[in-house]
């Protein structure tokens, strides 16, 4: 899906400029994965690994995902426009 959507971006003359990711989650140790996740989506998008931003949030033990059994994301990306 994000493929597809960066083509859609680029055909319109739009370039990721840089995105930020939220990952929730009770036990977000995301340290241990940040860098795989970086250059994955670095080279998916085809922007450098330091035009994104990935922290970690819980839910203070609320709801599903403050009980183990859900993980959530939440992500921000901006875009230019080129000529």
């Amino acid at each position: 899906m994000l493929k597809e959507v960066i083509q859609i971006i680029r055909s319109k003359n739009f370039l990721i400029n840089n995105i930020d990711i939220n990952i929730i989650a009770q036990k977000p140790k995301i340290k241990k994965y940040s860098n795989k996740m970086l250059k994955t989506i670095s080279k998916l998008c085809e922007i450098n690994t330091n035009q994104i931003n990935i922290k970690g949030k819980t839910t203070e033990k609320l709801g599903l995902i403050g009980s183990g059994k859900a993980i959530a994301s939440e992500v921000i990306a901006t875009v230019i426009k080129y000529d």
